[in-house]
């Protein structure tokens, strides 16, 4: 049952005029607008069912609105990462230098290298300082020498020998000069006592 109804006028000194009104006030209403009933020329009426759909609510309404809709922004979670910095721990480049050895002094480095049979990166370098210092009075020596007597010795190279001399003097091994980096007294022992390790 409807509860409301639109009063439709066309015959008016303002032109035509919706009312929408109660059905039990229609005729209080019509009384105010001095017609007589909906039957008279001019009048009609549309009722208006209960729980009826406003015009917001409509499929053509929310098509609309969902039309005019301003796009929602979506974040680049890409954009917002921070790109890594590129590794600084990359290679190191040494050149060879003279290390002021004949045939016979190389042939003996490469002997006294594969009789201390060093087993790491720390060890090699302290076995090729160790004979340098004692057979060629190399007592300080620049990196690029450590590279050039371990390429006289075949051994691989390390990545980054500035790691291991690094290691070798927290470990008290060599220290730092004016002329490059010198080996202690506790790294010769080491070569002398310690290499080649002994099998448990």
């Amino acid at each position: 049952m409807e509860s409301n109804i639109t009063i439709h006028l066309s015959k008016t000194a303002c032109g035509e005029i919706s009312i929408q009104t109660p059905v039990d006030l229609l005729d209080t209403v019509l009384a105010k607008l001095g017609v007589s009933s909906l039957n008279s020329a001019g009048v009609s009426a549309t009722p208006i069912a209960e729980n009826a759909p406003s015009s917001a609510d409509s499929p053509a309404s929310s098509d609309i609105a969902a039309k005019n809709a301003e796009p929602v922004a979506h974040a680049d979670k890409n954009a917002t990462k921070h790109r890594k910095p590129a590794s600084s721990k990359h290679a190191e480049t040494f050149h060879m230098v003279d290390l002021g050895l004949d045939e016979q002094s190389r042939l003996s480095l490469r002997a006294f290298y594969n009789e201390k049979n060093p087993s790491s990166q720390n060890e090699q370098i302290l076995v090729v300082m160790a004979w340098l210092k004692a057979n060629a009075e190399r007592d300080c020596l620049s990196k690029d020498a450590i590279f050039t007597a371990l390429r006289t010795v075949d051994a691989k190279i390390p990545a980054r020998i500035t790691s291991v001399i690094s290691n070798l003097r927290i470990a008290g091994k060599i220290t730092i000069g004016h002329d490059g980096y010198k080996i202690l007294h506790t790294g010769e022992d080491f070569v002398k006592f310690d290499l080649p390790k002994k099998d448990v």
